[in-house]
């Protein structure tokens, strides 16, 4: 999937971005198609998810584990499409950045 960039607000101010990349396993390679339908959805969910996440962080708090990110994301996968489709979820990368 292309990456999640998401900003991280601290006082009503954008000052970092966080990005994260994913990739999903396929139960079977003919869900190859059938996934590719849902990716908007699958997107969508995903941010919803990713904002309640890392959004409105408080000042000095880190960022949730990457575990986190996977457990959630991948029971986002499962809601939007099923454990049948979606057999795992890895985390290719994850980082943020300042925006100055």
């Amino acid at each position: 999937m292309r990456p999640f960039t998401l900003p991280l607000i601290q006082n009503g101010v954008v000052l970092e971005q966080f990005t994260i990349i994913i990739a999903m396993e396929l139960g079977f390679e003919d869900a190859r198609s059938d996934v590719h339908r849902m990716v908007p959805r699958f997107r969508n969910e995903m941010y919803k998810t990713l904002y309640s996440l890392v959004t409105f962080r408080r000042r000095g708090s880190s960022l949730p584990d990457i575990e986190i990110f996977k457990k959630r994301l991948l029971q986002v996968a499962h809601r939007v499409a099923s454990k049948k489709l979606i057999k795992n979820l890895l985390i290719q990368q994850a980082f943020k950045r300042d925006i100055r």
